[in-house]
């Protein structure tokens, strides 16, 4: 996990994979079992202040998972006190994820807003399929939403709004980070065991706006 009280000042390697074994995922529905709500494994965290955020884009190249509800993307920890402190009650997330037992791949985005449980929404993959997704969000100019884009080629198509999350009350730390999910196992695995689900992401851009005094950038 990474921190940075300076974006401009970190260096990734330009693409890295990600790995999740069985019975992970970012989940918060009213009823739970216990240690299933915030264990997949999330690297790559920035966190800078909640309001400077402008947007985070990144490519999600050839995830292996075939299983429902696997899943790999990128993940916000809104009004986070940071990594010391990170208690994961108000997040967001998107990316890709198997939708149904016939291993059809979907763009995903899911929410929890504080005190609230998660909701849940899917967008078709571009039918040109590279074998990566293209995924962008952006900050809501003035307002406290933040959009949620697909780019295939030359078109962008808006696939979510998340209407709460920047809210001017919200005045700590925005978490930004990648990760990987496998909600279920294969019969006979026990938990946390058997072939991990896993996906490669590549240029990862987060920006920030007038940090420090001057535009900051994240670039891996």
């Amino acid at each position: 996990m990474l921190i940075s009280t300076n974006p401009a000042n970190v260096t990734l390697p330009t693409n890295f994979t990600l790995h999740a074994l069985s019975k992970q995922d970012i989940w918060h529905p009213p009823e739970v079992p216990k240690g299933e709500e915030y264990n997949s494994p999330t690297y790559y965290v920035q966190y800078g202040p909640m309001q400077k955020f402008k947007s985070a884009r990144v490519s999600i190249c050839d995830m292996v998972g075939k299983m429902q509800y696997d899943q790999a993307g990128l993940i916000f920890l809104v009004n986070s006190q940071g990594l010391k402190d990170e208690k994961y009650e108000s997040w967001f997330k998107t990316g890709v994820e198997i939708a149904d037992k016939n291993s059809t791949a979907k763009v995903m985005a899911a929410a929890t807003p504080p005190g609230g449980f998660s909701d849940w929404g899917l967008f078709p993959l571009p039918s040109l399929n590279t074998g990566c997704i293209d995924i962008e969000v952006q900050r809501e100019e003035g307002g406290p939403g933040v959009f949620i884009y697909l780019h295939d080629g030359e078109t962008k198509s808006l696939t979510r709004l998340v209407t709460w999350a920047f809210q001017k009350k919200f005045d700590k730390m925005l978490g930004v980070g990648a990760f990987v999910s496998r909600h279920n196992w294969a019969p006979g695995d026990a938990p946390f065991t058997g072939e991990p689900n896993y996906a490669r992401f590549e240029g990862l851009m987060i920006d920030w706006s007038d940090w420090n005094g001057a535009t900051s950038h994240y670039h891996v």
